[in-house]
């Protein structure tokens, strides 16, 4: 990992995985969590999305798991998508 300002913050959003070929999203950082869910937020307003079907949920965190569900179900709602859906998928 780089030293530059931009490699540090970017360490903060994601880690590497164990097999060194993919990002994992760093889902405990606060931030990251509130970044991911407005750009969710704003697929929901612009591709007028119903719902979310999380894949490997179980790589979550669990607290992220609650502010994401919440967060993206209050602002459906508000936006008059009281049947919006979200779905976790286990491995």
């Amino acid at each position: 990992p780089g030293d530059s300002p931009i490699e540090k913050e970017a360490q903060l959003l994601w880690t590497d995985s164990d097999d060194g070929n993919s990002l994992h999203f760093n889902t405990i950082d606060l931030g990251f969590q509130e970044v991911f869910t407005n750009i969710l937020k704003h697929w929901i307003a612009l591709a007028d999305v119903d719902g979310f079907r999380v894949l490997d949920v179980q790589r979550i965190s669990a607290d992220f798991t609650v502010y994401l569900s919440t967060n993206l179900r209050h602002y459906a709602a508000a936006l008059g998508k009281e049947h919006f859906l979200m779905v976790g998928e286990f491995d």
